[in-house]
């Protein structure tokens, strides 16, 4: 009902100002100290702040010095543990809980731009989270509904006479065109959002529960919207994925030169056998590897010399292992595999007549086949 105002009641504080010599009115006048009393009563902290600046020399006592030292050390301490109470309360989704203390540490300290930011921050992600829920829960009733309506209809049917599940469908009836209706609505958001998976789904289920052309249409547009989106993805990941190869195969053959210019010929191998599974096509590859097996060929006709030196020289040990690093590059590389077996068996025989005279290593063949009739011929005496 709306309120009647009586001119009486309009007139009557003028005239009241208007008899102000017969009886005077008394006006309450508070000082800026009482504010700040005032302030600190309600825990208005910045307030009182602003309020003791402002207090002329006169009002400034001790007590107002010392409130005023004491806020300039709390505020910056009181805003950060509202910020962690609150965030310890996000942790564990109690969002109303940490919007009031936000709200409680606004009281104090209004213009705090970092509990204002984060009080807006946890307000969107609540209400995110509740969307989300609302979502989740009408797509449920919407697939319930979509399952129990074809079964619920047998029902009637097999049994015309049972009441219970006549009601039920007509119930089920009834709630699916109103989920229906709802559907729709989210569908027709989530494709203006560019929500593509949510707006398929959201229609699909409306289409199904209550069929209209406007869903139909609403369901096309949001499965070739979905259908050109994958095609970007897929074509984007391509790209993504063809640009990773290029740099590393870049890197790669980087990598092969930097060790072919340091003569490490056991990494170039490796480089280059990772070259041959990224780019398998590549034309340079070929003469890569001929650049490679030239440089190895190099090393080992050298690295053979050097081991028979060291082995003449009662080396041996030296000598195994210039021969076995060899055959890292050529591991079915006959000739180093024969010069390798022998020096062991020298160093087996020299193990065990450790404190006898000296033993005269075996001579070192000139080729492969020397080494293998020096084995056969060992192998007869025996």
């Amino acid at each position: 009902m709306r309120r009647l105002v009586r001119p009486w009641a309009v007139l009557l504080p003028l005239g009241l100002l208007v008899l102000g010599g017969c009886a005077p009115l008394e006006v309450e006048i508070t000082t800026l100290s009482q504010k700040v009393d005032e302030a600190f009563k309600a825990h208005e902290y910045q307030r009182a702040q602003a309020l003791l600046a402002e207090l002329p020399t006169g009002e400034r006592t001790q007590q107002m010095e010392a409130r005023e030292a004491w806020l300039e050390r709390m505020t910056g301490h009181l805003e950060q543990a509202i910020l962690m109470q609150a965030a310890a309360l996000l942790r564990r989704e109690q969002w109303l809980d940490a919007l009031e203390v936000y709200d409680r540490g606004l009281v104090m300290l209004p213009d705090s731009a970092p509990l204002q930011a984060a009080r807006e921050t946890a307000r969107v992600q609540y209400e995110g989270r509740l969307t989300d829920l609302q979502v989740r829960l009408m797509l449920a009733r919407g697939r319930s509904l979509a399952a129990l309506r074809p079964i619920y209809e047998e029902l009637a049917r097999v049994d015309p006479e049972d009441a219970e599940a006549a009601r039920e469908l007509g119930r089920i009836r009834q709630d699916s065109l109103e989920v229906a209706q709802d559907l729709q609505k989210l569908g027709g958001l989530a494709l203006e959002a560019k929500e593509l998976r949510l707006a398929v789904d959201a229609l699909s289920l409306s289409q199904a529960l209550r069929p209209t052309d406007d869903t139909l249409e609403m369901l096309d547009s949001a499965q070739q919207a979905k259908a050109q989106v994958q095609a970007a993805q897929r074509q984007a990941d391509h790209a993504r994925r063809q640009a990773a190869w290029e740099a590393r195969s870049r890197e790669l053959f980087d990598h092969y030169h930097e060790a072919m210019q340091s003569g490490d010929l056991n990494a170039a191998s490796r480089h280059l056998k990772g070259l041959e599974r990224t780019r398998p096509r590549d034309e340079s590859l070929p003469r890569l590897q001929r650049e490679l097996d030239q440089a190895i060929d190099t090393r080992i006709t050298l690295g053979l010399e050097e081991g028979r030196r060291q082995y003449l020289d009662g080396e041996i040990e030296q000598a195994v292992e210039t021969w076995r690093e060899l055959l890292e590059l050529r591991p079915n590389h006959a000739e180093l595999q024969a010069h390798v077996q022998r020096a062991e068996r020298v160093l087996e025989s020299l193990r065990g007549l450790e404190g006898e005279p000296m033993v005269i290593p075996e001579p070192i063949p000139d080729d492969a086949d020397e080494a293998d009739e020096a084995d056969g011929a060992e192998a007869e005496e025996q």
